[in-house]
């Protein structure tokens, strides 16, 4: 009986990672269209990994580059930004209602070069549910403010002249 009920709760905690990595992405661009981004869309893209080190844990992770999610939903250029592209950010908007965001042109190969990865695996697993499905890793950022967890939405905004 014992083995039956650590069975079936291994089962159920699978089901449960699989079934929340395929909730959808959220885009909203800077007119205000949201696009929807589904798992399986996400999966097109290109993944990288990397390590990374938070609260004096180092780990590993996966993900997409956070260019080619905005690129996938099409909201906004982000490579060669000029004249009021230059004005535009990107937020990250965690289930939790925590939020925080990057400069588009921090991320432009050709001004900032930093990388923005939407990540959805640690370490070789699915995030936990306390950080996942999704969280956002901003590489080269000495403390992880901007790391937000459980990542449902990701809005482009123009900042005011």
């Amino acid at each position: 009986m014992h083995r039956f009920i650590v069975g079936f709760t291994l089962l159920l905690c699978a089901t449960t990672v699989s079934a929340q990595s395929l909730e959808p992405l959220s885009v909203a661009g800077p007119a205000g269209a949201v696009h929807t981004l589904s798992a399986a869309q996400l999966q097109t893209l290109p993944r990288i990994t990397g390590a990374a080190t938070a609260h004096d844990t180092r780990f590993s992770f996966e993900g997409y580059d956070l260019r080619d999610v905005l690129r996938l939903a099409g909201v906004t250029p982000v490579d060669s930004l000029r004249r009021g592209q230059l004005r535009r950010v990107v937020v990250f908007i965690g289930a939790d209602g925590y939020s925080a965001l990057i400069a588009l042109s921090d991320l432009d190969p050709s001004i900032g070069g930093r990388r923005a990865i939407l990540v959805d695996r640690e370490d070789g697993q699915a995030l936990p549910t306390e950080r996942g499905p999704r969280r956002i890793i901003v590489e080269g950022d000495r403390r992880p403010s901007r790391w937000v967890r459980q990542v449902v939405r990701l809005e482009v905004r123009d900042l005011p002249q």
